[in-house]
């Protein structure tokens, strides 16, 4: 039987879309076995995380009754805290000590007279000198310097040259109770007692420690106030003290009693310009009453001291430039006399690798007939020549020549060699 052709598509076109159809639900069927596979994982990852927190649960569960049925610990009374912050910063709330030695092994030929004679050349066993540092809270720290050495009697002596009690409010305010070194300027506030720190292999003759002679008081017993602030144009340095005075000799140190009741006071100021980096300069000035000294008949009443002193230093990439001066003036008030010392010192170096050659030049005009400092100190002029040569980064060697221009000294030609270590 002849079928008409629109039947005929009509029965082609309903065989397509089923197919159509079929293929279609098929595609289905696969996304739904796919979503259902991911359903299933997720439950069982689901599952596996569900069973490890009831585990972990259950773990807390078993402390918190061991904890239950521990009998309470007894109560400590806890000590009432200070005032001042002071947290613990060491193991088991000890603070912990730095420590650190400076010693000095020297040689000398010619520079010294003993009862009008030159003194043989000689070795000489320097100062060994222990610094210990330690931090007691985030604010405080205490800082000590003891040295041990021999003198000229050949004695063993063992010093405490400074011990200060610090607390750091902030870089503008600081305050230190103690043993410390005067801060006349640069020099006394920089260099302490290990030569391994300073250029040369002695100190300025202004500088020397009070077993060596100096006229200033080197190390003072109080309380003094300190700090730095910059600013947009310049940045400042000041000290603030008041101390025990002078002793009843110019090379005396007074620790436990103070002869008077009229206290040291000092100051200093020190500027930096921010304009030339590397460059400080100031003022500063000590006040005291000397006390009478019995032993000296020409020592029955008190002498004012007034000393005022300047100085500029420029530390700047291998350049080393120090210079300071020092006006002493001593009012006795018995004879209504004054009398005037004068101290400088300038000292160039320049460093060449390991090797840093310097000059320094040394001056004092002693007053004559000074009530205070005596027929011992007396006019001084010393030419240092010398080189420094850092064998190791702790350990250096010092060869001096020097020229002094002093009363009682046939041989004005010395020479110095100096080996300084830290360890």
């Amino acid at each position: 039987m002849h079928r008409p052709p629109s039947i005929s598509f009509l029965f082609l076109l309903t065989g397509l879309l089923t197919f159509s159809t079929l293929d279609l639900a098929s595609g289905e069927l696969e996304d739904l076995q796919k979503e259902l596979q991911k359903l299933k994982e997720e439950n069982r990852q689901l599952k596996q995380s569900l069973e490890s927190q009831s585990q972990s649960i259950k773990t807390l569960m078993q402390r918190l009754e061991m904890l239950e049925k521990k009998p309470p610990s007894p109560a400590v009374e806890k000590e009432e805290e200070p005032a001042m912050d002071m947290g613990k910063t060491g193991a088991f709330g000890i603070p912990s000590l730095n420590l650190r030695w400076f010693g000095d092994v020297d040689f000398r030929a010619g520079g010294k007279v003993r009862n009008g004679d030159s003194q043989p050349n000689t070795f000489n066993l320097g100062q060994l000198g222990l610094m210990a540092n330690s931090q007691l809270s985030k604010n405080v720290s205490v800082m000590s310097e003891i040295v041990f050495q021999y003198k000229e009697n050949e004695e063993a002596s063992t010093t405490i040259e400074r011990l200060q009690l610090q607390y750091h409010a902030s870089d503008l305010v600081n305050l230190r109770l103690g043993r410390t070194h005067t801060p006349f300027g640069y020099w006394n506030e920089t260099f302490h007692h290990g030569t391994w720190f300073q250029t040369t292999s002695l100190r300025p003759e202004l500088f020397r420690f009070h077993d060596g002679g100096s006229v200033l008081p080197i190390h003072s017993v109080g309380i003094e106030m300190y700090g730095y602030g910059p600013f947009s144009l310049v940045d400042v340095h000041y000290n603030l003290g008041v101390a025990n005075g002078r002793g009843a000799r110019y090379t005396d140190t007074v620790n436990i009693q103070d002869l008077n009741d009229n206290k040291a006071v000092y100051a200093v100021l020190s500027l930096a310009p921010v304009a030339i980096p590397g460059l400080r300069f100031g003022l500063n000035g000590y006040g005291d009453v000397i006390p009478p000294d019995p032993a000296t008949p020409a020592r029955n009443g008190n002498i004012d001291e007034w000393i005022a002193g300047a100085h500029a230093v420029y530390l700047r990439d291998k350049l080393e430039l120090l210079s300071e001066a020092m006006r002493i003036e001593h009012d006795d008030k018995v004879t209504s006399r004054k009398f005037t010392t004068w101290g400088m010192y300038a000292q160039a170096a320049y460093q060449l690798g390991k090797f840093k050659p310097y000059f320094r030049f040394d001056l004092l005009d002693a007053a004559e007939a000074d009530p205070y400092y005596g027929p011992a100190v007396v006019d001084l002029k010393r030419y240092t020549v010398g080189l420094r040569w850092d064998l190791i980064s702790w350990a250096a060697l010092k060869l001096e020549y020097h020229y002094i221009d002093q009363d009682n000294l046939n041989n004005p030609n010395a020479f110095y060699a100096q080996t300084t270590f830290t360890f």
